[in-house]
């Protein structure tokens, strides 16, 4: 009876030894997993890590945009292109609202780590004209050229006064800004040169004309309707005859205050760089500047409103308004891309036709926002005369 009990406590320890190996044996297997893991995890760390230092001295992480991903889906296609075939690359109209307006950037430059921020200087009227995207090709909306009346206070029982607004009903449609060129018929094969060639040089070109027509643009025919040929003239106003010693900085401050009128904050001062240049030299008696943003890197802010620099604007002349709400740039159809093989002689000289457009379509809804003059006519009107 002793040997049985003894027998079977020997068999329970026995298993339970076994378990207890079989458990160890599943638990090293954990460790070890897990100890490969967090290698891989650590190799993984220790890139990120010194990519960052890379970039830190220099180097920069690559961040891809609409475009560029957009090229490389057709990357087989331009690569496989036949005689005679057409490959098109279109951007989405998600895309095409980011490239073309203030709500996002048409190419993000590469990130850039480290202390040395780069200061985001608006340099095309997109980037100041606050954009959207429609599926039609005639907008229909009201210009709002006036008001008159207002609120007042009354005597119990008598005539409430009146508000009104001047509008006037307008139809605009959609144009269609292209431009062509001519790359080598290897650069169009290969989707990252192609990126590279369009960015650099068409879109470049694209895009400054888009500024071009947005700012001047006659709304005729062809072009958008621009801001400044709807613009109010400069008028002195309250302070005609009133600033001694009159300068470009003081016309600028009288156009913000009559911007003001139409109840709308101005946001921004678009003049030609060399103007920009001559108002930041202005120096003071002793010598300093008056304007020290020339040293710091950003463009000087004029009675609280940015100044922008824009090469299509006029020298001599200034438009200061309410880009933000004040008028509107609409995308129709996105940026597209379409590469032709065997345009004209094109196959003797081994090039090929490439073809860049776009559509939109500009509102231009409150003029009274919007404030233009020239320095030479503006700081005589408000200069006081010597006496």
């Amino acid at each position: 009876m002793e040997t049985e009990v003894i027998d079977k406590i020997a068999k329970e320890v026995k298993g339970d030894f076994q378990k207890v190996e079989t458990k160890a044996t599943e638990i090293a297997a954990e460790v070890k997993s897990l100890s490969e893991l967090n290698a891989k995890l650590q190799a993984q760390v220790d890139a990120l890590e010194a990519k960052s230092n890379r970039a830190g001295r220099g180097g920069e992480f690559e961040s891809k945009n609409a475009f560029e991903l957009a090229v490389e889906a057709k990357a087989a296609e331009l690569k496989n292109r036949g005689a005679g075939e057409k490959v098109e690359i279109k951007l989405d109209r998600k895309a095409a609202v980011d490239m073309f307006s203030s709500v996002g950037e048409a190419f993000k430059t590469p990130l850039k780590l480290g202390y040395q921020a780069e200061p985001t200087i608006p340099t095309s009227m997109s980037d100041i004209v606050n954009g959207g995207s429609i599926n039609t090709d005639v907008v229909n909306y009201f210009r709002i050229s006036g008001y008159e009346g207002g609120p007042q206070m009354v005597a119990e029982g008598a005539k409430k006064p009146n508000f009104s607004l001047t509008t006037e009903p307008i139809s605009a449609t959609v144009k269609k800004i292209a431009v062509t060129a001519k790359f080598t018929e290897e650069a169009t094969r290969d989707a990252s040169q192609l990126v590279s060639l369009v960015k650099s040089e068409m879109i470049r070109l694209h895009d400054e004309f888009l500024s071009e027509q947005q700012l001047l643009g006659s709304g005729t025919g062809n072009d958008l309707q621009g801001i400044l040929p709807l613009a109010k003239p400069f008028n002195a106003g309250y302070f005609a005859g009133t600033i001694e010693n009159a300068q470009k900085i003081d016309a600028l401050r009288v156009a913000i205050a009559q911007a003001r009128i139409a109840l709308f904050t101005p946001t921004h001062i678009v003049m030609n760089p060399n103007d920009v240049a001559e108002l930041e030299m202005v120096k003071l008696e002793d010598g300093g500047y008056m304007l020290p943003t020339i040293f710091t890197g950003q463009l000087p802010s004029i009675g609280r409103v940015r100044i922008v620099e824009m090469d299509a604007m006029p020298a001599g002349q200034f438009l200061v308004g309410a880009f933000d709400r004040a008028a509107q740039l609409y995308t129709r159809d996105g940026l597209s891309i379409r590469v032709y093989d065997q345009n004209e002689d094109d196959a003797l000289h081994n090039m090929v036709l490439v073809v860049l457009e776009s559509r939109h379509v500009q509102l231009v809804k409150r003029p009274e926002s919007f404030i233009k003059g020239s320095f030479a006519t503006a700081i005589p009107a408000i200069n006081k005369a010597v006496q």
